[in-house]
């Protein structure tokens, strides 16, 4: 296996992992009645916090995967008449 192939699995299953986290971790910040103004800084702070982490593992899950293309990780060949 290639190390941009590898690359390219593990950012994609930090992906997975950081998502299932949020799912996870929001539904009861949703459904929970927050009345202090600390609970909105939690909630907040957790959203922030979850949208920094997705962005910048699919940021580094796209340029793997844009890497390894370049590299020779191309799943299907285009044939010659279709270029």
């Amino acid at each position: 296996m290639s190390a941009a192939l590898i690359a390219a699995l593990v950012f994609t299953v930090a992906l997975l992992v950081v998502t299932g986290y949020f799912i996870m971790g929001s539904v009861p910040l949703l459904i929970l009645k927050h009345d202090t103004p600390l609970d909105g800084r939690f909630v907040r702070a957790f959203f922030n916090t979850y949208y920094l982490a997705a962005m910048g593992t699919a940021g580094a899950t796209s340029l793997s995967y844009a890497v390894g293309q370049s590299s020779g990780l191309r799943s299907t060949r285009v044939p010659e008449s279709a270029r």
